[in-house]
């Protein structure tokens, strides 16, 4: 019994639906309009039981047309208004589930990374300060790719008394980590001698099953000074999701005859190996690891001109290696060899490229 009056109540209490009391409005107002226009010609009205001179029709005639108008302005302006306040309401109801959400993701976020720090330092026992534990975070744990592996090749030759030619050939494997398709953006960037712009190009850029060679790639030039222009050069790839594939990068350029090459990557890589040849056996190279473990020499033989070394272990972005060269013959100079083992402890001759490669913003 209590239910059934429960029910009746709330079926009592339930509103009545606003569009349909402005039509019932409007049809009055219709009707009242329709009325007067009927009466706006009528003299006079003599019935046997009403008697209405003519100005008291046009008394009541004008009183229906007032009221109808009335009634049909207003229909009109709830109809406007409940219009008006429906679309506010759903815009704030919006904005607020919008700020709810955004306010949950971010005490979400918050809580997830005090968890996570907790986590680190009760596995190993280290309180880990928030700056290496946000670097950590930002260069691992929220990346979007991984490298598996990275192998950079290196072709060296004389151009002339001042210059070097190197062809550079990089091959590596990006995976997507993510359970989403993301976008990885393969990137190129070169300083250009423009003196001898000639003498640089991009050969080759292919990622996946897609290829771009010598005319077909897009660079971008940017002037740095009056002496040196940026080259670059961005190839976009969906990748799918725990997907794997491969990337290919071959250019050509200059650099000074006792020079220095930075090669590394900024994504975290499982494993990085550097060939570099001399053909014509012209130069003494060597090679030092930018990673604390030190840099492993695979090479056979000094005398062939062919050398190889790896890292043993995964890298983290920005880890990778130095390369350096000099011509062999100032090496019978004791001051020559002064002058390169100085050098390869300072900064990069400015001939030295960006990391082939460099991968911006993925996070």
């Amino acid at each position: 019994m209590d239910n059934a009056d429960n029910k009746n109540s709330a079926a009592k209490k339930k509103p009545l639906n606003p569009f349909l009391i402005n039509a019932a409005v409007f049809a009055v107002g219709f009707v009242l309009i329709l009325l007067y226009a009927t009466l706006i010609g009528v003299v006079e009205i003599d019935l046997y039981f009403l008697n209405i001179s003519a100005s008291g029709v046009k008394v009541i005639s004008t009183a229906l047309k007032e009221i109808g108008l009335a009634f049909l302005v207003a229909s009109i302006i709830n109809i406007s208004i409940e219009r008006f306040n429906r679309i506010r309401h759903e815009v704030e109801k919006s904005e607020l589930i919008a700020q709810i959400n955004a306010a949950h993701t971010s005490q979400k976020d918050a809580l997830i990374g005090r968890i996570n720090k907790h986590m680190f330092e009760s596995v190993f026992e280290r309180d880990i300060p928030s700056p290496f534990f946000q670097e950590i975070k930002e260069q691992l744990l929220e990346t979007f790719f991984l490298r598996t592996t990275s192998e950079y090749n290196y072709c060296l030759t004389q151009k002339d008394r001042d210059y070097a030619k190197l062809i550079v050939r990089h091959r590596y494997s990006v995976k997507n980590l993510t359970t989403k398709d993301q976008t990885y953006n393969l990137r190129i960037s070169i300083d250009v001698l423009k003196k001898f712009e000639n003498d640089y190009c991009f050969v080759r850029i292919g990622i996946g099953d897609t290829f771009h060679e010598n005319e077909d790639i897009k660079i971008a030039k940017t002037k740095k000074g009056n002496t040196y222009e940026i080259w670059e050069a961005c190839v976009p790839q969906v990748i799918k999701s725990q997907e794997e594939i491969k990337c290919e990068i071959e250019y050509e350029r200059l650099s000074q005859i006792h020079g220095k090459e930075v090669a590394c990557s900024l994504l975290p890589t499982a494993r990085m190996a550097v060939r570099v040849n001399d053909p014509n056996k012209l130069f003494h190279v060597r090679c030092m690891s930018l990673h604390p473990r030190s840099e492993r020499d695979n090479t056979s033989s000094y005398d062939d001109g062919t050398y190889e070394w790896e890292i043993d272990g995964a890298l983290f972005p920005g880890q990778g290696f130095l390369i350096d060269w000099v011509l062999r013959e100032p090496l019978n100079n004791s001051e020559a060899l002064r002058d390169k083992d100085e050098g390869a402890r300072g900064s990069p001759s400015p001939h030295a490229i960006e990391p082939v490669g460099a991968d911006t913003g993925q996070i």
